[in-house]
């Protein structure tokens, strides 16, 4: 039999088909909400906190990683780690860098994206165990993050659209060289 013939037939008595769609579980949603930490900055970046994320760096279709944490008082960046993978292993090396250029981290806020690495277990306990409040934008919401991406934006601009680069060895070398330069001769706006 025709299907457009079962459907007039169907019309005609006044049947409709039930469609039953198959609803997968996602066991991930349920765990991102119970690790994903409130946003304790509300896009006021003229408090004492600090602010983190990954960028990546390509030149020739090659691709590296950099891991940043800036401090928004003074605009300075606090840590960086630049990797050839994304992982968890360059955000922790990036916090520890940074915690052992502080004196004493407790009380501050660290503030990220809702990426994996910021989610993960191993991540959420390094910052309990020196007394940082974790602090995540919304997803998909950069603006929450505006200083840090701003900041990776400038970074590209300066580094990559300026230089005769030949290979990505030379653009991490200029990437090093710019991050130095940018805390200690660059001049910013003072925040008031």
């Amino acid at each position: 039999m025709n299907h457009k013939k079962v459907l007039r037939i169907m019309r005609h008595y006044g049947l409709s088909p039930d469609y039953h769609k198959r609803l997968k579980v996602n066991y991930g949603v349920r765990y991102m909400k119970s690790v994903v930490r409130p946003n304790l900055l509300e896009r006021n970046f003229n408090q004492k906190a600090w602010v983190t994320d990954i960028t990546y760096l390509t030149f020739n279709q090659k691709r590296a990683y950099l891991s940043t944490i800036i401090d928004l008082e003074s605009r300075d960046i606090i840590a960086y780690k630049i990797s050839p993978q994304n992982n968890l292993k360059l955000v922790i090396d990036t916090l520890q860098d940074a915690l052992n250029k502080t004196v004493d981290p407790s009380g501050i806020i660290l503030h990220s994206d809702q990426g994996s690495q910021y989610l993960a277990q191993q991540y959420r306990m390094m910052c309990a165990a020196h007394g940082i409040v974790v602090s995540m934008s919304r997803r998909a919401t950069p603006l929450d993050n505006a200083v840090i991406e701003s900041f990776h934006a400038s970074l590209k601009r300066e580094t990559l659209y300026h230089h005769h680069i030949k290979n990505i060895t030379e653009y991490l070398t200029i990437i090093h060289d710019w991050l130095d330069w940018y805390n200690t001769t660059r001049l910013r706006l003072k925040k008031r």
